[in-house]
Formats: C-alpha cells, structure tokens, sequence
C-alpha cells in the first residue's frame, strides 16, 4: 500500500480518483500501550480530531503509567506513532483524553482513573500538554461541542444518564443540565454534532468490560435537553457473540474523503482493547452504521483532489488569476501583498464536478491599510464571470460570501463570528455544493447556506486582497451531504437502506420506466419518499431496478429481508448477482399498503465484492430497505437432562443448575464448626421466613444463590451478602466446639452513620445486644466489627444475625475464643492464646505490646499477611500457652508459620508444663522480614485429651502467626472418602503441583495450593488449572473394583480429572467434568469399573482441563454400589431474571417445544426464540433483564404471553390460561417468517398467532429458556426444523454411530434411506407408513438394550415429527 501511495504522491499533491484497498478490524497499532507486566492495554476509548489534514489519534492510558499517547494519519488507515503528548504526572491513567482545537490552542480533557476532569493545553496537537485546571469533577468521558454560534457544551456522566454544561470558555461550566440520553443503567462516553440543524448524541452503556458494551443514538432541537432515543436504529453498534464484543466508545470523523463519515470505537482484547472503525451511511436524517464488520472492508476514499504543499514550487497544477507574489514557504502557501486591494487567486488546474466538497485551511499574517482587507476561498471558478468565494474579514470579524454567475455579481452576504475569534490563528473552511446549495461552514460552524442557481462545478483555490496570509491544506471530493455511501460496497451480513443504490444514473445504478427527475433526496429519476420509520423510501413499479454495490463476508446460505409495502395482488420481484440470477421471481403479497418485511430464505451468495440488482418484474411496491442474514436450518435438539448436565447452554443471569433425582441435601444446611469463619452467603437453605427474611422479591446481585437474598461478588475474591435493609435476617446452621467465650468478627462495609446489628442464638438467645456497626467509608472498603466476651454453649445450633438498622455489606463472621480447648488436628492461630495475663497464660519480659494491636496485653500482636494477628518478636526466655484438645494419641506433623531473621532462634513445646513434645528445635531464618515461611515438623507424638500446649523461646527471638497440627500424611482408608485438603506433605513438586506462589484462598494450609470455605463448614481446593495435581496416601482394603465419585462445582465448561495410581497407573483416563452451576452448586461425578490393587499407595488426582473447585473423593466397591436411573430438570432459580441459550444466532425457522413449571406459579418463566447478542444482565453492577435481542413465550398467572427484547422490552400479545401454571405445562413456539405461533397444551390450536410487522422484527437466532422472579422448571426442550425429514434422523444416527453395534446401526439407516426415496417422490403415505414402521424398530432396539435411552428418545421425537408433518401435507 505505501509503495502504491508514493507513485502518487508528490510534493503532498494529490490529483487521482480515490483508490480502494482493503481494512479490516481490529487494528493493529504499534507502540500500543502495555501494562508493567507486559500485558497488553491497548487503544480503548479512541478520539481522533482532524487539523489541516492530518489526523490525530488519542487514546486512554494504561493504569500504572502516566502521559497520552498519540499516533497520526493522511489516510485513517495508516497510522504513526508520534509518541507522548504530555507525561505530566496527573495524567496517570487518563482516561477517554479528547482534544478539541480553538484560536490556535488545542485543549484536552480527560478523567485520570475515571476520578474527575481535568484540563490541559497546548499550541500543538502532538503537545506538549501543560495541566491548566484542578480536578473539575463532572464524572467520565468529557466532550465538548461547540455549536454554529460559537457556544461550548461540556458533556460528562451523571447518575445513570449523560449531562450537559454550558461553558463560559474552555475551563469554566456551567450548572449540570439532564439531556434525556440514558441506556437503563450507567451511561457514559457522549459525542455530540450537529447536522442539518438537528442535534445528535451517540452514547454507551453500560460497563466497559461487558460484553454487551453497546452504541445508541439521540436526537434533539437542543444542545443540552430533550434528547429522544431513536428506537427503531438502536442499539447501532452491538456485538457480543465471537471475538470482537464489548463494542463502544466511540468517536465520529470525516473520511479523507471530506464526505464519508465513520464511527471509530474500541472492542475488547482480553486483556485490553482494540480500535476499530466502521461507516456511517446517512439516510435523510437516519443514521446507521454499515457495520460491527471484522472482515476486509473498502478503505477510506481519498479526495479526488488534495495538497499539502510539501514542496519547494507551486507547479503546474496550479494557475495565478489577477498576479500577485504566490509562493510556497514552510510547507504553506503564501500570499504577501499587503496594500494591494486586487483580488489575487491561485486556482488549481483540476476541476469539481457539479456537486462537490471542499476544505481549505488559511491563518492570516498581517493586514494591510485598506477598509476590507480579505482572504479566504474561491470555488466552483470557471472563470472571472463564474466563481464563488468565502472570505474571513478580520476588521468586521466576519465570514463574507459572494457569487459571480455570468458576470453578473449575486452580491455579499455577511455572517459574524465568535467574539474571540482569532484570525492570525489556523482556519478551516468548508464548502459543500449539492444542486444550487452551497453551504459554508467556518472552523465546524454552519454559517451561510445560499441558493446560487446556474453555477456548477470548477476550480477550487485560495484568494487574498490586501493582507499576508498563509493558506494550508486544500481538498475537494465529488461528494456531497454522505453521497459517497451510494458505492461503496455494504458490508454482508448487514443491513442496507433502499435509498443507497449506486450511483451513475439509469442503466448504471438504477432502471425507472416511466419516471420524472425527483427532488426529494438523490435528484434522479427514481420515485423516492418519506418514509414513516424515518429517512426515504422508493416506489418501483414493473420493470424499474435498483442495482447495490455489496461485500459480502462468505460463501455461504444467507437469508434477504425486503422491508417493503404494497396494495398490489400481484407484485414479483427477482434478485440477481453481476446480472446473474440470484433467486427465481418471488411473488409479495398484498400488505395493504403497510410496511411489512418478505423473506427469501436459501439464498446461495459467493464472497467478495458484487453487484446486487433488485427487480420488480410484475405490479409495484414500496420499498425500504433489505437486510441480508446468515441462513442454518435448525437441527434436531432433544434435551431431558437426564445426564445431570447442561452441556452447550449458555448461561447468563440466574442459579441455572441441573436438579436429578439422586441430588443429596444442600451444602449449605452444613454445621460450620465455632470457632472458625462463616461465609455471610452461606445461609441455611428454606426460603423466606425459615432461613432467611429478605424485603426484596429477587436477589438483587444475581450471585451464587437463587432466592431473594441480595449477593454480590466481592472485589479480589469472594461474595457478600448486600442491600441489607432494616428487619432483614440470615440464619446459619453451627457447630459449637466448646463452651466458652468467644469473640466474634463481622467483616462488612457501609457508608450508613447509623447502621445497627445484633447476633441470637436459637432465635431466642440474645448473643450481643444491639451493636452499632460504624461507616467503613465506602461499599468496598471493608472493616472488622469486633464483638466480645460472647458465651456460647457446645454442640449445634442455629445463628442468626439481625440487620436492626440498615444498610451495610457483610463478608463474613469469625468466631475465635481465647480460653476454649482448640481442636488438634487443627489451626492454632498466634493471636488466640490463653487468657489469664503475665505469668499465667504467657510471660514476657517487659510490654512490648505499646499500640495496644488485638489484645489489651503485654504480648506484641501485629497484622499477618493473611488479615489476622501474628506474635511478634518473641524473646528468650519468654513463653505463651494455648488450651488444646487433642483427637486421639497418634503421631502428628506441625506447620509452623513464622518469620524469622535470627539464626539463633530455639523453640520448645511441652503439653501442661510436663510433656516435652519438642525439646529443642531451631527455627530457619526466613527469607526476608516480610516473607513468612512453612517450617514443617513431623512425627510429633501427641497423647489424647485436653491440654495446656506451652510454646517457649529458649533461644534467640521468634514472631509467628499460627501452628497447624496435622495429619496429612497418614494413610486414607479405601473404600473410603478422601477430602481434597489432605493431601500429603512435601510441598511443591511432591505433594502438589501447584501454579500460584500462594494460597488464594488463604485457608486451612499454608502453602501454594489454593484453598477456601467450603459451604457446610469444611475447605475445597479451588482455582484448579490445567495441569494441577494433588496427592495421597491411601491403604487399599482388598483388590477388586471400585466406583468413584469426585465431588466437583464449576461454572464453566470443558473441565477434566484423572487419577492415577503411584504415579505410574492411570486408573480412570480423562473423565468430563460437566458444569454444575455456580462455584457453591456441589454434585458428583461418577468413574464405574476402577481396578484398585490392596495395600498401601499413593493416589494423584490431575487436573487435565480447568477450571474447577474440588471438595473429596470417595471409593466405594464396585457390587456395593447401585445405580439409579437418573432423571433431571433445568432450573432457574426464584431470586432474580435468568436465561440459558443455545444453539447458533444463523438459525431461521424452526420449532421449539418444553415442558414448563413455574414452582409455586409465583413469577414469569418461558422460552426464549431468535435469540441474538445475548449478554449477561447482572454482571458488573447491571441489573437489566433485557440484555439480549429476540423473542420470549411465556406463562404467569395472567396466561401465556409474547413479548420482545432488543436492549429494551415490548409487550406484544396474551392470552388467558386455563391450567394453572405451577403444574407441568407444554409449551410449543412455531417460528415462521415474520408468523410467531404459541401452543400451550392443546398443540393443535395456538394460543396467540402473532405476525411481527415491525422495523425490529427478528427472523433468525438462538433458543433458550428465560425466567423472572421465578423458581421454573424446564425438561424435554425439542428443537426442530420446519420440515423435519430423515436426513436429519440420518445426521443424527451419524453422531451416535459408535454409540450403536454396527448391525444395528446399518438397520437404523438402511430402514430411513428407504423412506428418503419415498419423501423425494412426495409419497406421503408411504412416508407415513414406513415411518411408524422405524418406530417398532427403535422400541425392539430399546427393549433388547441395543439402543440407549437418549438416543431411542431423540429418534423417536424426530420421527413423531416427520410423521405430523407428512400427515399435515
């Protein structure tokens, strides 16, 4: 591309027609900006401003560096990186900078860190930028418009909407003005411009980082108010589905062009984002976007005139007109006359056509003594009898205007301009010349629109009387008001309006048989009107053809939707390709005149860019636009989820899980053991009122549970129970160790000043008393609430904690005592030593505890890196006791955690001043002060029963934080349970293989392995990676064989386990680990036939494919165990909205039945149809339901009903129910063309027979089931096309071939590819017959186990299908 460009290019003289070449997105950018880890950041949020024809990019910064990086551009294609604008240190993290150009300075604005604007200045565009305000406020993503008055608006976010500032200069603003843009949830990223003096607003929503990051647009009569989406266009930019999603932030910007419009935006990069750019295509006053695209698009035409005078002469592409002393100097033009009031011009050689665009750029130097000294423009000169200029006047400060048509003067016409306007300062003029208009804008201003009738097009060029001026970039284009959309080749799968068609007149771009030349928008021929959904339309009679440039993706079946109207009987179209036949004459029905779309499905195109030609060949139409759709038929789907999983659903909001009938009691009705941690998520379960009160009806965060309790993630891990209201209550199933008095810790946030809580045991005992819970600061600034001296009595009980004044967050509870017997095995944590004092539960020398840290002693407590308390700075001599209870006499081995940086230190343990556990051991140095380190002591004899364990520093000093006794390496009784947690010591490499540096979960050991709470009180490995592995010692019982059963939670697909035995003996091979729904929803997977060898081993469990959470491993013998059929349901869970999809977004007409039980017949659940863009609707603090595009049938108390998604929610149609809706209901969606059919129960007679007539109408998609604040129950989701027929009965036996005996399959097939010559002659009988025929052979096959239950269940929906069908014909 760049060798091409330098044969054309000369001195920055352009003189050729624009040339194509191919794009495509994501850019790839050099100098992108990286993190310090080298990770990549990106180009997210792009701004490009254009000044004296260069483009200039700018982007956000990376989060841990300061400056802006900028790169430029001739082209918009080509991009150089022209370094740093500004390093100044407040640019850290300087988000959305955009740079808006005024008198010669150009100023920036951006939100470090999202936290505030600021602003900074330079005189040039490549900086560098001086910081010239404090932080301004008004939220994120600032941009400011400057109307045709010269007024500046400032636009920021506000509370879920975007707001305007009316500014008195570039750094004060005015009051906050709502301007009515908001996408139902936070709003951010304006860009605002003007056109045809209609006010536009492009805006997004509603997180960065979702995948449905999306671009809508507004129109207003005003800069700051009253902005009214446009429903029918938006969202304009959405794509969630692929690589390139999360589309948004956007910038709009002339092409090279002067004409061509486009949207430049950013999408994601995991990690990071990407620049993209696509067109804006303009009909009258609606804009679309021919785009998202992600394959090789047409580049951004050139000006089919151009010079940046990067030369030394003028050349001969120029000519003087009336002298003067023309001449180039520091890549400008010049012209030096100053006291000569002759109108002196230069003239280029080329000359526009009738309708053209052209920019000029000047600066003036010095004036001379004249009363209207002048510069400026000339355009449309044919000669000193036919010309136009635009002049800047800087004695009047106005922009002038006059005409010259056949010498005849057409006389001046004045506009002001700003008051500030400095005129020895860089200008732009703009010139579009569409028919006898000629519109003039000054630096983006609208200034002059005059009606010049007779003039046409000609030579463009600068002109000057009596001044110094310099003149920069010129250009003209022969387009005009978006007139290059007409050829340029739309993009496939896409959308294109009628209007577009190409240009070049009748024969080229269109054929009208009998027309009159049109004014209404392309001034031709062809009969174009206004169109009630907004821009134009045509009317084509008999023989009248439209012919569109298009590029399409792929080869490939598409699906062609013609928006068109008539009250025509008789009206046939044809379309063809490069004037050869795409699909055959295809008849229209009468609309009665309303607009309607008309879908031809199966329509075979070639890639590349092409010429489609659409034809009316008989009667006449209205037409509006035709979209083009990847076309799939639907294949056969049979879903009972019978095998416990929801393998290649896609989960969006919701607790979607798999319930079987071997499902065992929740996890979460587990005792969790005081002292120790509780999970504020982790509630008993029974619902409200037994387990919990909650005041809202849905849980509010969408996370981990699906009732109506409000969870949220929690910020580095974790989840919190939130939007704790007054009177709320949680309950919680424990079990108290000991009796005794313990302390407890509430770990929560809140801004509240008056938030209160208390604690009851048994829902009768009063454990704490009202305690008031103080503000942390903010919702994710977490704080501990320390409440002490709480007896509480041994054995198992319910807690419950009371939200006595709201609101406030909650992590977690900690429940630890100081004078209880800890449980050995166990964690003896440094901080909960005995009470007592000096000399009795500890003795040190003197009270080093001097900030009073923890405990209000003379023991020195200071923060541990895992958020508790570390002993700190032990010394010789002194000694701390611990209350213990040990299990059982056995040996045990000791996890010391300590940080240690003198090589002297000796410890002793002894058990009630008399048992020596260790009589002397030294303490390693550790490495580093801030590095804390395992320190393992093994075979430590520990007698049974309850003691006082005394620690001594005998030498040297020791500071630790706890002591985990342990039996990690003794032997695991098989058959038996194994729990994850115990695998064996050793460390890395031994014991594990393990990929963090530490324990994410920070529980139970202290190593690399990565641990957390478990929901009935025990721990889980969690965060498993690929190639991960545990160990474990185990004692076989006898040989034989043995099931497994892993006990696993994942959320996400594809995980895989394997065993193997002493390293060497892979027992199970890979197995699947299926999603079972949230990280806390539990199930087992099941190995059967696993040949165990007795004796004593070792068992590695390998993680294959991540990620998952492990819980145990149990081995039970082989003739022990019983296999139950299982049976499953899909769920949703009551808490909040959820859906679940699958399939692909090609899919057009198709059916799609299941069976419906909305639990309790409380709330909304159904099937969700032609589903596109789905995204998830709680994630990143959204709580949208309608985060998706398509359709939904469903039922509630009121009936069944129809309604539509496209980012927003439409009721469409009921109906009344007799049934009620908590039993079991069938449900059947018959998707045809724009016809949507709705059965409920009785299959013969729909429901609700809806036609979508509509703009917005969906005609292809996924299938999926969706619920509101409902507890729905799904089973036998069946999935067909409309016209099933035996190859896909054949496509389907092909899967499941090796799941069949050769004989049995070859039966299967032979018996359908018979039917298949019978459905090939329409003998519909014969079908029907030897089809019921296929039924006894799949039910001899199920009765001799030939066949599985799943399969024999999908054949025999598809052939029940194939059989209604041929009876209907």
């Amino acid at each position: 591309m760049r060798f091409v460009r330098v044969l054309l290019i000369m001195g920055g003289l352009f003189i050729f027609p624009s040339v194509s070449f191919a794009y495509s997105n994501p850019f790839d950018l050099s100098d992108s900006w990286e993190w310090d880890n080298g990770d990549f950041y990106g180009e997210g949020d792009p701004y490009i401003l254009k000044y004296n024809g260069i483009y200039y990019l700018y982007v956000s910064t990376v989060d841990d560096k300061s400056g802006v990086k900028a790169w430029t551009s001739e082209d918009l294609i080509n991009w150089d990186y022209a370094g740093l604008v500004t390093e100044e240190p407040g640019t850290k993290a300087a988000y959305a900078p955009e740079v808006t150009y005024w008198n010669g300075n150009f100023y920036m604005y951006t939100s470090p860190g999202g936290n505030g604007h600021y602003v900074y200045k330079s005189s040039s565009p490549l900086g560098p930028f001086v910081k010239q305000t404090e932080n301004l406020g008004m939220g994120i993503d600032g941009h400011v418009f400057i109307d045709d008055d010269g007024q500046w608006y400032f636009y920021g976010t506000g509370s879920d909407r975007i707001n305007a500032y009316k500014m008195e200069d570039p750094y004060t603003f005015g009051p906050a003005i709502n301007t009515g843009a908001e996408m139902d949830g936070w709003t951010e990223a304006p860009t605002v411009f003007k056109r045809h003096g209609q006010y536009y607003m492009t805006y997004v929503g509603n997180h960065v980082w979702s995948k449905a990051y999306r671009v809508d647009y507004a129109t207003s009569d005003s800069p700051t108010e009253n902005f009214k989406e446009k429903s029918l266009q938006n969202p304009i930019l959405l794509n969630t589905e692929g690589e390139n999603v999360g589309l948004g932030h956007n910038g709009m910007i002339r092409g090279p062009d002067l004409d061509s419009e486009y949207i430049v935006y950013h999408s994601h990069a995991n990690p990071g984002r990407y620049f993209n750019m696509d067109r804006i295509a303009w009909n009258g006053d609606k804009m679309t976007v021919l785009g998202p695209t992600t394959f090789e698009q047409q580049n951004p035409n050139l000006p089919d005139f151009s010079d940046r005078f990067k030369r030394d002469d003028i050349g001969k592409e120029w000519s003087e007109v009336n002298g003067g002393t023309w001449k180039i100097h520091d890549d400008a033009l010049e012209q030096e006359l100053i006291n000569d009031t002759t109108w002196h011009r230069l003239v280029t050689t080329y000359e526009a056509e009738s309708n053209y665009t052209a920019e000029f750029n000047m600066t003036l130097k010095d004036n001379g003594e004249s009363a209207t000294p002048r510069y400026g423009t000339v355009f449309s000169y044919q000669d000193e009898d036919n010309y136009g200029v635009a002049v800047l006047s800087s004695k009047e400060n106005k922009l002038e205007t006059n005409f010259f048509v056949d010498g005849v003067e057409q006389g001046w016409e004045e506009s002001t301009l700003p008051a500030d306007f400095d005129f020895k300062q860089l200008h732009q003029i703009r010139v579009e010349k569409e028919d006898s208009k000629f519109t003039i804008f000054v630096d983006g201003m609208h200034k002059q629109t005059r009606d010049i009738d007779s003039l046409h097009g000609g030579k463009i060029g600068y002109t000057a009387s009596d001044v110094h001026a310099s003149f920069g970039y010129i250009a003209t284009s022969n387009k005009v008001n978006g007139s290059n959309v007409f050829d340029f080749h739309k993009p496939l799968p896409g959308k294109v309006e009628a209007v577009h068609y190409n240009s070049g007149g009748d024969g080229t771009g269109y054929h009208i048989s009998d027309g009159e030349l049109n004014h209404t928008y392309r001034q031709d021929e062809v009969d174009t009107q206004a169109n009630s959904e907004g821009g134009y339309s045509v009317k084509l009679a008999k023989k009248d053809w439209l012919q569109y440039n298009i590029n399409v993706e792929e080869k490939g079946q598409y699906s062609i939707n013609l928006r068109v109207a008539t009250d025509n009987n008789e009206t046939k179209v044809r379309l063809s390709l490069d004037d050869k036949d795409l699909t055959d004459t295809v008849s229209i029905p009468n609309t009665d005149g309303q607009w309607q779309n008309f879908i031809i499905d199966h329509v075979s195109v070639p890639k590349g860019e092409q010429k489609l030609k659409i034809e009316v060949t008989q009667g006449s139409l209205s037409f509006a636009s035709f979209e083009v759709s990847k076309y799939k038929d639907a294949p056969i789907i049979l879903e009972d989820f019978n095998d416990g999983v929801d393998f290649g659903w896609d989960r969006y909001e919701g607790s979607w899980r798999v319930d079987t009938n071997q499902d065992s009691a929740s996890v979460f009705d587990g005792f969790k053991p005081i002292p120790g941690d509780i999970q504020a998520a982790y509630y008993i379960t029974g619902g409200e009122g037994i387990a919990y009160h909650d005041t809202t009806p849905e849980n509010i965060g969408g996370v981990l549970r699906d009732d109506a309790v409000d969870i949220r993630d929690k910020p580095g891990g974790g989840t919190a129970v939130g939007w704790n209201q007054t009177g709320e209550w949680l309950k919680y199933n424990v079990a108290i160790q000991d009796e005794g008095i313990y302390n407890l810790e509430m770990e929560y946030a809140t801004t509240f000043q008056n938030a209160k809580v208390r604690f009851w045991l048994d829902d009768d005992i009063d454990l704490t008393g009202i305690v008031d819970v103080p503000a942390s600061g903010d919702w994710n600034d977490w704080q501990i609430l320390r409440m002490e001296d709480i007896q509480l009595p041994k054995g198992e009980h319910t807690l419950k904690i009371e939200i006595v004044e709201g609101e406030y967050d909650i992590a977690k509870f900690h429940f630890r005592s100081f004078d209880i017997h800890k449980p050995i095995p166990g964690t003896i944590e440094a901080e909960d030593y005995n009470l007592g004092g000096e000399g009795v539960k500890y003795h040190v020398h003197s009270d080093s505890n001097t900030d009073g840290e923890f405990r209000n002693d003379a023991i020195d407590s200071q923060p541990d890196p895992d958020g508790g308390y570390a002993i700190h700075e032990l010394k010789k001599g002194e000694w701390i006791k611990y209350n213990v209870n040990i299990s059982e006499s056995n040996k045990y081995g000791l996890d010391f955690i300590a940080n240690n940086f003198d090589e002297d230190t000796k410890i002793r343990i002894s058990l009630d001043d008399e048992i020596d556990v260790i009589e002397s051991f030294t303490i390693p140095v550790t490495d580093g002060e801030k590095d804390w380190e395992n320190i393992s002591i093994s075979d430590l004899d520990l007698p049974q029963g309850k003691y006082t364990l005394k620690l001594e520093v005998i030498d040297g000093e020791l500071t630790f934080t706890k002591m985990i006794f342990h039996t990690f390496d003794r032997t695991h009784s098989l058959p038996g349970k194994v729990m994850a947690v115990d695998y064996m010591t050793g460390g890395e490499g031994v014991a594990y293989h393990d990929k963090t540096p530490r324990n994410i979960g920070g529980k139970y050991r202290f190593d690399h392995v990565d641990i957390r709470n478990h929901p009935d009180g025990t721990f889980n490995i969690g965060w498993n990676q690929t190639d991960e592995w545990y160990k474990y010692n185990v004692d076989i019982a006898k040989d034989g064989d043995y099931v497994l059963d892993i006990n696993v939670a994942t959320k996400q697909q594809d995980g895989q386990v394997r065993l193997w035995l002493d390293d060497e003996i892979d027992l199970t091979g890979v197995i699947n680990i299926p999603r079972t729904g949230e990280w806390d929803d539990w199930a087992s997977v099941i190995k059967e036939n696993i040949s165990l060898p007795a004796g004593k081993h070792t068992i590695k469990v390998e993680t294959v494919n991540g990620e998952f959470d492990f819980h145990h491993f149990s081995f039970l013998e082989q003739d022990q165990y019983q296999e139950v059929e299982q049976e499953g349901v899909y769920r949703s869970g009551a808490g909040t909205f959820g859906k679940s999809v699958i399939g692909d977004s090609a899919w057009h007409n198709y059916i799609v039945e299941a069976d419906v039980q909305v639990v309790d017949g409380k709330g909304d659940g159904g099937i969700l149809f032609r589903v596109n863009n789905p995204a998830h609707g709680k994630e990143l603090n959204h709580n949208n339901a309608d985060m998706l595009q398509g359709y939904v049938a469903y039922v509630n108390k009121d009936g069944v009903h129809l309604g539509k998604f496209n980012y927003n929610w439409t009721y469409l149609e009921g109906a009344k129910l007799d049934d009620p809706i908590d039993e079991w209901q069938h449900i059947k969606v018959v998707a045809n063309g724009t016809n949507i059919k709705i059965y409920v129960g009785d299959m013969d007679k729909p429901k609700i027979d809806y036609d979508d007539h509509s703009a917005t109408a969906f005609i292809h998609g996924k299938v999926g089931v969706r619920s509101v604040l409902s507890d729905t129950k799904y089973d036998n989701i069946f999935v067909q096309p409309l016209e099933p027929s035996t190859t896909d009965i054949l496509e389907i036996l092909e899967e499941h071939q090796k799941d069949l005996a050769e004989k049995d399959y070859r039966s299967l097939k032979v018996h359908l590819t018979a039917v298949g010559q019978f459905e090939k002659k329409g003998s519909a009988k014969k079908v029907i017959k030897h089809m019921e025929g296929y039924k006894e052979l799949l039910d001899y096959q199920l009765d001799n186990e030939l066949i599985s239950k799943g399969l024999y269940g999908i054949l025999m929906a598809t052939t029940n299908s194939i059989i209604e069908y041929w009876k209907g014909k």
